[in-house]
């Protein structure tokens, strides 16, 4: 361990075997090794251990069995970039997990540049925000902020929070249904705001994507969201 790093020492543990869970050197199912032996690969206490297996715990990688030992979760589904992928909630909820949000924030104002521009509209058109937390399986998964022409979409904020689908909702309440979308992604590192919304730890990757939908060249939303690197990895087929 780094004893100049300024993360505690608990933490850089938490780090070294989430990255070993994440690069596969410990499979789905399969037991870590015991605090024991942890404190001699690591070269600390148990009190240390502990507190990095529980760290691991909250963010659902692994499970502590009584009598047995701690044991790693399945993790992170694998979400196909293409043309029949909309959205992470509407691909997981496709696979048996349940999906379920959480409005965060509800905003009307006029739109800045940035918005505007990738809204295609005016620089003082009306927009509405609504910012949501995505939970997979009752687990924080990602922050969703999704942004829409206020009057191309009335009465938004009711009708989606009454769906966790923003796309399956558009289609049933408004009759629009997307045809393509174009996704830019990027990473930054969980802030304060973000591991306590996403119960992750501060400094964590996340994914940043930005979302613009269409129907053919019509644009009907832009969305930002940050999503826990340690849930969900993204493939493309070339």
């Amino acid at each position: 361990m780094d004893l100049k790093k300024n993360k505690p020492l608990y933490q850089q543990v938490a780090t070294e075997i989430e990255f070993d869970i994440l690069q596969g050197k410990y499979q789905p199912g399969e037991q870590l090794p015991t605090e024991t032996e942890l404190c001699e690969s690591f070269s600390v206490s148990k009190i240390t251990i502990r507190q990095a297996v529980q760290i691991l715990v909250k963010k659902n990688l692994v499970k502590k069995v009584r009598g047995k030992g701690t044991f790693v979760l399945s993790i992170k589904e694998t979400m196909p970039l293409g043309k029949n992928s909309f959205g992470f909630n509407d691909f997981l909820a496709s696979k048996g997990h349940k999906i379920t949000s959480k409005i965060l924030k509800i905003d009307v104002a006029i739109s800045d540049s940035k918005i505007a521009d990738n809204l295609k509209l005016s620089r003082q058109t009306p927009i509405t925000l609504i910012s949501r937390l995505m939970l997979e399986d009752k687990i924080p998964i990602g922050v969703d902020n999704i942004y829409v022409e206020t009057d191309r979409f009335p009465n938004l904020p009711e009708n989606l929070s009454k769906h966790d689908s923003f796309y399956e909702m558009i289609k049933q309440k408004y009759k629009v249904n997307i045809n393509r979308s174009k996704l830019k992604i990027n990473g930054i590192v969980a802030d304060h705001s973000l591991s306590d919304l996403l119960e992750c730890t501060l400094g964590d990757p996340l994914f940043v994507l930005d979302k613009t939908s269409f129907v053919n060249d019509d644009v009907i939303h832009f969305s930002k969201s940050f999503v826990r690197c340690d849930r969900v990895e993204y493939t493309i087929s070339m």
